[in-house]
């Protein structure tokens, strides 16, 4: 009888288990990775790309990831140091198999990961603005295309707006590193062009703090417009200095890069002055305005440049990836270079060979903020479009 007994429960258990609903592996993830300085001076951007690169993955896992399987971003820290950087994106290779990389700040350091990236064979969007020695002849990778406006494009936009309409006779307080060299070479091309004088240079060091005997001296000269090199908090600790000091009622000012960020963190030290910025979220565009309202419903505030740089890398590279199944880095590469697409702001490209992007750059002029919206503290006043604005292939080797 026990043995019957015995058999009886084995029978239901095993029916039992016939009925349980199977049960699957969950798919891997893809993980990409980010090593951006997320202490230090370009925190504050680091901040902004953070935001981008989230807010694109969970839209895309939401949308049913990446060929069935969930995409998994790991961020790391680059404190801004290429040393440190390389061996930390060397790290997330090795340990955790990320296939595509995105984000960046610093020059040095998008030229070390683009040589890395070409070892490897990995897409590398660099998400900041990179020099124009990284697309010289047998220096750009296959792999590597930057997602924001190269330097030298920057200082030719910029220039051809001021030496238009702001004034010919101009001063420039540059950050002493290849991003403000670069920046202010492209300057120099758009004085020779458009018949402005550069009446004055001065190089200052990363990391200075009272900008006061460079700014004397710039006064002292006289000229139309004082031009300002300097990104991140730099940008934001010069424009206090000049604000300080009155220079805005004796010259015309402009800063060669702004960032929603910087200007926000101080628009009375910012009121009246110009520059450009990669996006700015007013922009009448449909992509802009979709943009801005995820944004604003995610995190509560408006997107940066270095927002839409994240965002648009993995967007596009997810696109990509499950329109043509695969992810192959060949093949994405191959679709990268001859498609253009509309994220944020308007149709990008990248020319060919060299993979310079190629989109819309914007000059504007700061104002303080209303009671209606605290963060329109600008006005578009012209847009940069085209190849144009891109340094000569020729000058770059081919």
């Amino acid at each position: 009888m026990r043995r019957g007994l015995l058999v009886g429960l084995a029978i239901v258990v095993v029916v039992g288990l016939l009925y349980l609903p199977s049960v699957t592996a969950a798919p891997k993830p893809i993980n990409v990775g980010a090593v951006i300085p997320l202490t230090g001076m370009y925190a504050v951007i680091a901040k902004a790309q953070r935001m981008g690169i989230l807010m694109a993955k969970d839209e895309i896992n939401e949308a049913g990831g990446i060929l069935g399987r969930p995409l998994k971003v790991h961020i790391r820290d680059s404190e801004l140091k290429p040393a440190l950087a390389l061996r930390r994106l060397m790290g997330l290779v090795e340990r955790k198999k990320i296939i595509w990389h995105t984000g960046t700040l610093h020059a040095g350091i998008a030229l070390s990961i683009n040589d890395y990236c070409k070892k490897i064979k990995m897409p590398y969007f660099s998400c900041c603005n990179t020099p124009d020695s990284l697309f010289k002849k047998g220096t750009i990778g296959k792999y590597t295309f930057p997602l924001l406006n190269v330097c030298g494009q920057i200082g030719y936009a910029g220039g051809e707006y001021v030496f238009k309409n702001m004034g010919k006779r101009v001063y420039l307080l540059v950050i002493d590193y290849a991003w403000g060299h670069y920046i202010r070479d492209g300057m120099k091309r758009a004085a020779k062009e458009f018949g402005g004088e550069i009446i004055g240079i001065d190089h200052y060091p990363l990391g200075i703090t009272d900008l006061t005997p460079f700014l004397t001296k710039a006064r002292a000269a006289k000229p139309d417009v004082l031009i300002g090199v300097a990104p991140g908090m730099a940008e934001l600790m010069l424009t206090k200095q000049i604000h300080e000091m009155g220079l805005k009622k004796q010259m015309k000012i402009y800063q060669v890069w702004l960032s929603q960020f910087t200007v926000e963190g101080d628009p009375a030290a910012h009121e009246g002055i110009y520059g450009g910025i990669d996006l700015y979220y007013k922009y009448d565009w449909p992509s802009t305005k979709k943009f801005t309202e995820k944004f604003l419903d995610e995190y509560a505030t408006v997107p940066d440049s270095y927002s839409t740089g994240t965002y648009t890398a993995l967007k596009l590279l997810a696109k990509i990836a499950n329109e043509k199944k695969t992810l192959d880095p060949d093949v994405i590469t191959a679709e990268v270079e001859k498609r253009s697409f509309d994220y944020t702001k308007g149709p990008i490209r990248w020319r060919s060979p060299d993979h310079m992007i190629i989109h819309r750059w914007f000059i504007t002029k700061c104002k303080l903020p209303s009671k209606e919206d605290r963060h329109d503290v600008m006005d578009i006043k012209w847009i940069a479009e085209g190849e144009k604005y891109a340094p000569p292939l020729k000058d770059l080797g081919y």
